[in-house]
Parts: C-alpha cells; structure tokens; sequence
C-alpha cells in the first residue's frame, strides 16, 4: 500500500470514528497514529514540493510565452522580407527612360530590407 492510500485510509478512519460518535478512544489513537508515522510531515513536505514545481512550471510559462512572442515578431519580419524579394514586381524597372539609368526595386534595395530583418533579430 502506497504511504497516500495509507493516509487516506486512515482520513476515512478517523472521519468514521466520529461520525459513529466513537472518538474518546478511538480518535485519540488515529490521531495519534497520524502524527507519530509522520503522515502530517509527508503531506506537509509534499503540498511544498508541489507548491515549487507550480511556481517554476509558472516562472517557465512566463519564460516561454516571451520566446514565443519574440519568435513570432523575427517570422513576420522574414516574411515581410521575403514578400518583397519574391514578388514579382520588385524585379520591374521604375522608370524607362533614354538617358536614366534603369532600377527595379530590387536594384535600388540593394539587401537593405534583409539586412534590417536580420539586424532586428540580434
């Protein structure tokens, strides 16, 4: 029997003794059974060991959440980039014209905007 079902037990013994009115005697030693197999000190050392692992599982939460968050704003700003390197029109001149020199956006961007998507990232 696992030292829980052995407290547990011992919670619906003590619970059956009153209900039957028997607690002069039979209170006493439950009671005292409780306290001196250390069952309080186990479930005390428990509820503070669970009491940790929620406030680092919360502190990692927190954690988490902000990397995700941070993550998410680099993808949409490498997605920005990218739209713009992908489309089609990037690669179309601006202007036509017989003494201009002819740039597509793409030209004039020169890599600023991975440049700057890459740099926001560090």
């Amino acid at each position: 029997m696992s030292r829980l079902e052995e407290i547990k037990e011992l919670h619906d013994r003590i619970i059956e003794a009153h209900d039957t009115g028997d607690i002069k005697m039979e209170l006493g030693d439950l009671l005292g059974e409780l306290f001196t197999e250390g069952h309080t000190d186990y479930l005390i050392q428990h509820a503070e060991e669970l009491e940790r692992n929620l406030e680092h599982g919360a502190k990692v939460t927190v954690k988490t959440a902000e990397k995700l968050y941070y993550a998410q704003e680099e993808s949409h700003r490498y997605k920005q980039a990218l739209e713009f390197y992908a489309h089609k029109t990037t690669y179309e001149p601006l202007q036509q014209g017989r003494l201009t020199m002819v740039y597509s956006p793409i030209e004039e961007d020169c890599g600023k905007k991975a440049r700057k998507a890459l740099e926001e990232s560090e």
